[in-house]
């Protein structure tokens, strides 16, 4: 038994039908949901699939399914005293402008949206510009922060506030102010304002491949709590 469920929002986005797809029993029904799928004119299925569940994802691969990214979440524990120069961190107040959308772009360079060659060109970036507004009015984050001058951010966060966890969307520090300390301070804040929320936990998600955020977010003191394989199924 398989479900395919349309994500709207990607839908209108590309401008052709996307869903996910995901199996409830017997792979052998994989020829059928793919068929399925052809009969309700979807063109793209994502399939994630938990790293640990090593048969399904080899037959993924013998299926030639192209691997999106593997998508690994940390939980970072709360910060319960201000970090050191918290004073440098700021709140975005004004419509976003070129230089923070760039950044947001930055953010992305390591999404499977980024890596898979049969989306239509500019998907990525223009993907990665509508999550930075976005950001802003409340539908994919709750408050942009930054690091810099707003003519001239030299790094930010997005950072959305849920009923039990606060979750990081975007990170980002231009390229030549990397290694200052810049990503850490800002993981340290958004894990102090989960505490001042009377939150549970921070989480935050990034790919396998993105070393450099990973050896962040364990220097955060950030634990694997999920890791899945996403694949693109295209029709």
């Amino acid at each position: 038994m398989f479900v395919i469920e349309e994500k709207v929002w990607d839908s209108d986005f590309f401008g052709f039908i996307t869903g996910e797809l995901r199996f409830l029993s017997d792979l052998g029904e994989f020829p059928f949901a793919l068929n399925k799928a052809k009969q309700d004119n979807y063109r793209l299925l994502y399939w994630k699939i938990p790293a640990d569940e090593i048969d399904t994802n080899q037959f993924a691969e013998s299926e030639k399914i192209f691997l999106g990214d593997t998508k690994i979440v940390f939980e970072i524990p709360r910060l319960e005293i201000p970090p050191q120069k918290i004073n440098l961190v700021k709140k975005w107040t004004i419509p976003a402008n070129e230089s923070l959308i760039h950044l947001g772009i930055y953010s992305g360079k390591y999404s499977r949206f980024k890596n898979d060659p049969l989306l239509p060109e500019g998907s990525f970036e223009k993907m990665y510009r509508e999550w930075v507004l976005q950001s802003l009015n409340g539908n994919m984050g709750d408050d942009i922060y930054y690091i810099g001058d707003v003519n001239d951010p030299l790094a930010m966060i997005t950072l959305s506030i849920k009923s039990q966890f606060a979750e990081i969307g975007l990170i980002a520090v231009k390229q030549e102010y990397q290694q200052q300390g810049f990503g850490k301070l800002l993981v340290e804040f958004a894990a102090y304002i989960t505490f001042e929320n009377k939150l549970n936990r921070l989480i935050v998600a990034t790919q396998l491949s993105n070393l450099p955020a990973i050896k962040l977010y364990e220097k955060c003191g950030g634990k694997i709590i999920k890791q899945e394989n996403i694949y693109h199924i295209w029709l």
